[in-house]
């Protein structure tokens, strides 16, 4: 006899972990190209740094630089296997610590930014009057996703190498076991989902200047400046 309700379990665990990945990540792909190619003059960050500057640097600085910290803990943690961390000689204690310390330190840099970034559009007219509802939307998605990572890194501290990690290498080679994310904890699969979200949305935010890194500013000749002759 069939179990009706394992079947809607198995399916709800299909969208979630497998169907609805792939959609977030097909409207990635599509949606920056075509609004690269459609709407050039839309991809840009629409910087408010001449409206406000005071409240911005802190803020700006203590994001960036958390999110980039969080971008390579991740990096390491799920995208490279547990096998080659431990090959080259960081041990299950040293990376959990790595990932304890570190991981909260940047989680919380990124949530105050993000604090900061929202009571300075709040409490300054101009600003408020120029934030777009896919600004609140994309700045209140990004608090929820970094307090649920910080709260899963301090109080869960759940091994998620061993389920999560090879759960998300294998959407890339297209053969994700969605199995894997059966007894991950809820709050966790919570931010797993609400980062598909924001995947899903970020073609439609200012957040696509992520994808212009000048890398060829590095390259460039440089600017010789010559005093005028009398």
């Amino acid at each position: 006899m069939i179990d009706l309700s394992k079947c809607g379990y198995d399916a709800a665990n299909l969208f979630f972990w497998v169907v609805f990945p792939y959609i977030a990540i097909t409207i990635f792909f599509i949606g920056n190209a075509f609004r690269f190619f459609a709407f050039p003059y839309t991809w840009r960050t629409k910087s408010s740094e001449i409206l406000e500057k005071k409240m911005l640097r802190p803020a700006s600085l203590l994001f960036h630089y958390g999110i980039i910290f969080a971008f390579f803990g991740h990096i390491i943690g799920i995208v490279i296997p547990k096998s080659w961390t431990e090959e080259m000689g960081i041990s299950e204690h040293t990376y959990h610590f790595l990932a304890l310390y570190g991981g909260t330190a940047a989680g919380l840099m990124v949530v105050a930014g993000l604090v900061l970034f929202i009571y300075r559009r709040l409490t300054n007219p101009r600003l408020l009057a120029i934030t777009t509802t896919m600004d609140w939307i994309t700045l209140f998605l990004l608090l929820a996703i970094t307090t649920l990572g910080v709260i899963n890194t301090i109080f869960l501290q759940y091994d998620y190498r061993d389920t999560v990690a090879p759960w998300f290498r294998g959407l890339w080679v297209f053969t994700p076991n969605y199995t894997l994310m059966a007894d991950v904890p809820i709050l966790l699969k919570l931010h797993i989902f609400l980062v598909f979200v924001l995947t899903a949305i970020f073609p439609f935010t200012r957040l696509v200047h992520i994808l212009s890194i000048p890398f060829s500013y590095i390259f460039r000749r440089p600017i010789v400046y010559r005093e005028r002759c009398p």
